[in-house]
């Protein structure tokens, strides 16, 4: 006893509207002056916004091959080398180690380029 009952319905989509050019550019003048709302101008027009936005991405779509049209021609353009000098390179800092003992305080300042022999001196004189 499996009856099913299915209702078959063909939904028909209503006609697409097709809106003058005139219409259409008065809506793009008015979405495009300062502060307009899209939404707002599309509502008292009778519009769904996404549809405004896309009539404005058309536009402007429309608009950008005129704008990118490659160059009619090249410039001649003279290059001169430049010449550098290297920066003169900064001074190492030096290592410096401050010891104090007792009464005595010392400082030793040693060149970073010779960080191994520091390294060697240090550890005889801890000991």
């Amino acid at each position: 006893m499996n009856n099913v009952d299915t209702i078959n319905t063909v939904i028909k989509r209503a006609p697409r509207r097709k809106h003058s050019a005139e219409f259409r550019a008065n809506v793009l003048r008015a979405c495009s002056q300062p502060g307009a709302s899209v939404a707002t101008i599309a509502r008292l027009n009778g519009l769904n916004a996404n549809v405004v936005h896309r009539w404005r991405v058309d536009e402007r779509n429309a608009m950008m091959p005129a704008m990118q049209e490659p160059p009619s021609g090249f410039l001649a353009v003279n290059l001169i080398p430049e010449t550098r000098t290297a920066p003169d390179p900064l001074p190492l800092p030096d290592i410096r180690v401050e010891v104090t003992r007792a009464n005595t305080c010392i400082v030793v300042k040693w060149p970073l380029q010779d960080s191994a022999a520091c390294a060697v001196w240090l550890r005889e004189w801890l000991r």
